[in-house]
């Protein structure tokens, strides 16, 4: 039995390609999710109109991560602003978190299309590109991961010396 077959059989190799290969796609799927949620977010950034408003309350959504154990409250601000037509307008922060990021009867800056004043979302860097950021990251570090993984599995099967 050579050396490279004691250390490394053919079903340890197999895993070897496989692990780096699955980690570098799931790197690929968060790092474009996170770019185009990036887009998205820039491109209603860019065509929007600020107002101020006021945080009038909270609406609780329970997460469920499996077990009851695990599951806990998200909270996604009831926000009230004046268009500048006049118009008031109340709507829900598609974006929800816990703990609470703003505090009731807080002032907040609002963003808004005119043609679709109640899809509005409230302006701050953390709320608007923290998830596309994380999921950049994410998949980044996947990416590195796999490569650094992929490299030490390549130097482990092709580069054992046989006897």
């Amino acid at each position: 039995m050579s050396r490279r077959e004691g250390i490394v059989d053919g079903e340890s190799t197999r895993v070897f390609i496989i692990v780096p290969l699955g980690l570098a796609l799931g790197g690929v799927f968060f790092f474009f999710s996170g770019v185009g949620r990036f887009r998205r977010e820039r491109a209603f950034v860019r065509g929007a109109l600020s107002a101020p408003g006021v945080v009038i309350g909270f609406r609780t959504r329970w997460t469920r991560a499996g077990t009851y154990e695990n599951s806990g409250p998200l909270f996604f601000p009831l926000v009230r602003y004046t268009t500048r037509v006049g118009q008031t307008i109340e709507f829900e922060s598609p974006i929800g978190s816990s703990p609470r990021l703003v505090r009731e009867g807080q002032a907040v800056t609002v963003l808004y299309h005119p043609d679709a004043p109640r899809q509005a979302h409230l302006s701050s860097g953390c709320l608007q590109y923290g998830l596309p950021l994380l999921f950049i990251l994410l998949g980044l570090g996947l990416g590195l991961f796999a490569s650094l993984f992929g490299l030490f599995a390549w130097f482990l099967i092709a580069k054992l010396p046989t006897p």
